[in-house]
């Protein structure tokens, strides 16, 4: 068999890479193209884990004819190196005629590589480049493809910042970031808990870690983007323990009015959104609207806002009082009654502290029956 090899960081596999696979099959008629994630690459930062990389790989080339998945270097485990890698495949299919795909800036770099004269043994070079220009070692096949101005880089930039990506990447590699909310920051999830486990006390994390739940639960109800709602849970509460100039400082970035000021007791969800930015590189607006508006609401709540303010009040780990048994049971009917019952038993929480209400609390209880944004 004629066997093509394709390998990359894949983080995310995007429409490029598969149309770069497609283009090189056809020209060089081979009989199948192996799309290879690595393992850990040198001198290079892996955002999703080799496990989520090839998972996304695996949705994108389902149905798709000629293209597969390659396990080789994950396997392998450690850095991965191409002479070893293509030992490796060399071992797993010792009757193919192997060509290793690399982009030409890539292929022209081939000289100065460890093991070059070996590399070259194993297989041959598939220079691919956009206009067949360009210095290419002897030896090597050229293939010329218009793949478009897409990057993992680019893939990752716009989910960071609440862009669409669709077009970018194959529908179902679209879904599956959204599902797991990757690249929404660019610290991992891991990251990020062991981050907020040095903001919060042991039991404000235990509360955290329950709106996040819930909220995945009221997203995939409401059909909400279930990665956002849970990164807006896990740090909806992020600057709670800020000390109060710190506080101020951050509160006053994201534009706290001076009610928000006054009250201590809500001025961490204004703080909490510019600290999302600025301590875990949030930049997507729905995002930070949700930890903005979780303890007073808003007039205008969009879907994602109302889960949050929702489940930041009925998560397991709050009390079983009238006002949460009243809102949990109705969450998963009508979002917009349950943020309303909410409304009603902090305005009765103020009063009874003998504190001063926002008006967007009186907003809030108006909410059932109103047609909100989604």
């Amino acid at each position: 068999m004629r066997t093509g090899i394709l390998g990359g960081s894949f983080d995310p596999v995007h429409n490029a890479h598969i149309a770069v696979a497609r283009a090189v099959r056809e020209s060089l008629e081979l009989d199948r193209v192996l799309l290879m994630p690595n393992n850990a690459a040198p001198y290079k930062k892996s955002f999703a884990t080799p496990s989520e990389r090839l998972r996304m790989l695996e949705l994108a080339l389902k149905d798709v004819s000629g293209l597969e998945c390659c396990l080789t270097e994950i396997e392998l485990g450690g850095m991965s190196y191409t002479y070893r890698t293509l030992l490796e495949i060399k071992k797993l299919y010792p009757e193919d005629e192997l060509f290793y795909i690399l982009g030409a800036d890539a292929a022209s770099r081939l000289p100065g590589w460890k093991n070059s004269e070996e590399v070259l043994k194993l297989v041959t070079i598939v220079a691919v480049t956009r206009d067949g220009s360009g210095e290419i070692p002897k030896g090597c096949e050229t293939v010329s493809v218009d793949a478009g101005d897409i990057s993992s880089t680019l893939v990752r930039q716009r989910v960071n910042g609440g862009q669409p990506i669709t077009g970018l990447v194959p529908s179902r590699v679209e879904s599956f970031i959204a599902e797991t909310g990757l690249y929404i920051s660019p610290l991992s999830k891991q990251e990020i808990l062991a981050k907020l486990r040095e903001l919060v006390k042991p039991r404000r994390y235990v509360h955290t870690l329950g709106v996040a739940q819930t909220a995945v639960k009221l997203a995939r109800e409401y059909g909400a983007p279930v990665g956002k709602a849970e990164c807006a849970g896990l740090l909806h509460d992020c600057a709670k323990y800020f000390d109060r100039e710190k506080m101020l400082a951050y509160a006053d970035k994201a534009g706290a009015d001076e009610y928000e000021k006054r009250a201590e007791g809500v001025l961490h969800a204004p703080a909490g959104a510019a600290a999302a930015k600025e301590l875990f590189g949030i930049n997507d607006p729905e995002i930070l609207s949700a930890i903005r508006r979780h303890t007073i609401g808003a007039s205008d709540m969009s879907m994602l806002d109302l889960i949050v303010y929702v489940a930041d009040y009925i998560e397991p780990s709050r009390e079983p009082y009238d006002g949460v048994v009243r809102a949990r049971k109705a969450a998963f009917d009508d979002i917009r009654l349950a943020a309303s019952i909410c409304a009603e038993s902090s305005e009765d929480y103020i009063r009874h502290k003998g504190g001063e209400i926002h008006p967007l609390i009186y907003e809030m209880k108006k909410l059932k029956g109103e047609t909100l944004n989604g």
